[in-house]
């Protein structure tokens, strides 16, 4: 992302390299919002790619925050047939055979809310990673975004797959803490099935290891540089528990 601070967040989505000046089918800032704005959507180009020496690719779709804000503060999940077509948009983008015929997983990243982007995401999806904080009233938390999820799974078409919850994971933790090390153990006894193993969670050094300067923004995982190698087992554990339990019908491989 771009630092802007004129825009709400200050961030702006990165210029696309294959924009070209004059082009109206896309924006020179490419997002996810152009979905719903009418534009074609151009995903970025990662290190990850067979150009790199990788088998496969990951392609990155920025967000937008002002444009999101603007959506989210104009359409709420009671204001009728514009917000359902914004859920209905979304899910018919990524469940196109176009999509499929490029991707074998998209990821998409959104928090808890009750606007019409979160359900969008809510309803196209088909698996659900949650991550959890150890701090008090997490549990509560957590059953607010379950019955999100049983509720949207309720009103599916009949026959349309479901959402499944495949993983809670524990995220910035810290285990020399009491407060953590009762939360911890408070998730393992109240919903065993949603937990991965004990030996797979995110310390808080993963996720606020360093500060961009720039921004004032902490890193995200994708931004985990070489050498970091703690930091680089606790996001790969969590990658291979999450993809365990998709591929091997609940059982980690």
């Amino acid at each position: 992302m771009d630092v802007d601070e004129s825009s709400i967040a200050g961030q702006l989505p990165p210029k696309h390299p294959d924009y070209e000046p004059g082009d109206m089918e896309i924006c020179e800032r490419s997002s996810v919002v152009d979905l719903w704005d009418g534009y074609a959507v151009l995903p970025h180009s990662t290190r990850v790619s067979p150009e790199t020496g990788y088998s496969g690719r990951v392609d990155v779709l920025a967000g937008h925050p002002e444009k999101l804000e603007a959506i989210v503060s104009k359409y709420s999940i009671n204001c009728g047939t514009t917000a359902s077509k914004i859920i209905r948009r979304f899910r018919e983008v990524i469940h196109s055979e176009e999509v499929a015929s490029e991707y074998d997983i998209i990821i998409v990243d959104t928090g808890p809310s009750r606007n019409a982007v979160y359900w969008a995401a809510l309803r196209a999806a088909t698996y659900s990673v949650i991550p959890i904080e150890l701090e008090t009233k997490a549990l509560s938390c957590l059953n607010a975004v379950l019955q999100s999820i049983t509720a949207d799974n309720m009103s599916r078409p009949l026959g349309a797959p479901h959402n499944n919850v495949v993983s809670l994971i524990p995220n910035r933790v810290k285990m020399n803490t009491n407060i953590h090390i009762t939360q911890m153990k408070e998730f393992y006894e109240t919903v065993p099935a949603l937990m991965p193993p004990r030996w797979v969670y995110l310390p808080e050094s993963s996720v606020y290891s360093a500060l961009n300067m720039k921004g004032f923004a902490s890193e995200g995982l994708h931004q985990i540089k070489e050498g970091r190698c703690n930091e680089q087992q606790a996001a790969g554990l969590v990658c291979q528990s999450v993809y365990g339990r998709i591929y091997s019908s609940g059982t980690f491989a």
